[in-house]
């Protein structure tokens, strides 16, 4: 090919000039640069769904301890403080950390993370209802 466009001309003096030696590279998008192998590659973003799932904890145990043992005044009034502020404590960290992630250049998240996010909210709010009503049936008893 004296004349005319080499499609392979561009890789080092050692590389075969060959598409087949090319697929077998270690690297399938090797472009025949050798400082591209040592360039960072891009990983993807994910939310901290962990987060969500501690909140759903703490929503789920304010409201079943609130239900289950919340005849006094100061188990009712823990099982709110843990359904309600400490999940949303933790509702928030998920939203400011996920915010913080969707910036990368790259965020990738499942399709059921807005969906555990809608549950979460919903069982806290349910947790600090039955929690409400314990201290509201309380406080109805005693005044």
């Amino acid at each position: 090919m004296a004349h005319g466009f080499d499609d392979w001309s561009d890789w080092s003096a050692g590389a075969s000039s060959t598409p087949s030696s090319a697929s077998s590279s270690p690297d399938p998008g090797w472009s025949g640069d050798p400082q591209a192998a040592a360039r960072p590659t891009l990983a993807a973003a994910r939310p901290p769904v962990l987060w969500l799932w501690l909140a759903l904890a703490s929503g789920l145990l304010g409201g079943a301890l609130a239900l289950a043992l919340g005849q006094s005044i100061v188990i009712a009034v823990a099982t709110w403080v843990v359904a309600g502020p400490t999940a949303f404590a933790l509702l928030s960290q998920f939203t400011s950390r996920d915010t913080r992630l969707r910036s990368a250049p790259l965020y990738v998240a499942p399709t059921w993370v807005p969906l555990l996010y809608r549950a979460t909210v919903v069982v806290a709010l349910l947790g600090i209802a039955c929690a409400a009503w314990r201290i509201a049936d309380w406080a109805g008893r005693t005044w």
